[in-house]
């Protein structure tokens, strides 16, 4: 169950920015695997790319294979093992982005359901705060004038009764 009225330090916390985890992880792991699908496909164009650069080199010298091996194709596969080192470094990255941008929209959800729950428990005094310039704060809006409809109503028919 939700607390009620979290802290203002409790709301800044790291660990609060996953709220729906299957959502958010949902979205990590496509900003996972596209970066690395990507990494991927980058990698396969530089080994061609290299591959084309010394078979050039060599079609007009008369350079030894063997030599020109290992006077470039040693520094090009430091730098190959270098960027598919940073490949998971970068997929991680896409995945922290993920749950960042996802909690931008399960955060507001969190605070609706919520209040909604609030309402449907009664109390009409609730307010549904979101952040200013929120996408859903014209459906909070719209929450909190129905529970001020509702409050002013059930005042009207207990001084009915």
């Amino acid at each position: 169950m939700l607390k009620q009225n979290p802290s203002g330090e409790e709301r800044r916390q790291i660990r609060n920015y996953v709220q729906n985890p299957r959502v958010q992880y949902r979205y990590a792991l496509y900003f996972f695997g596209f970066a690395v699908a990507a990494a991927v496909i980058n990698q396969m164009f530089m080994v061609r790319a290299f591959r084309g650069i010394l078979i050039q080199t060599l079609l007009g010298t008369n350079i030894e294979p063997a030599l020109l091996q290992a006077a470039v194709g040693a520094p090009l596969q430091a730098l190959a093992l270098k960027m598919t080192l940073m490949y998971p470094i970068l997929g991680m990255a896409c995945a922290a982005f993920a749950i960042w941008v996802t909690h931008k929209f399960v955060g507001p959800q969190v605070a609706l359901r919520r209040h909604i729950g609030r309402l449907h428990d009664g109390d009409y005094s609730a307010v549904c705060r979101l952040r200013t310039g929120d996408e859903l704060e014209p459906v909070a809006a719209a929450l909190n004038e129905l529970a001020r409809e509702l409050e002013r109503k059930q005042s009207e028919n207990l001084r009915a009764a």
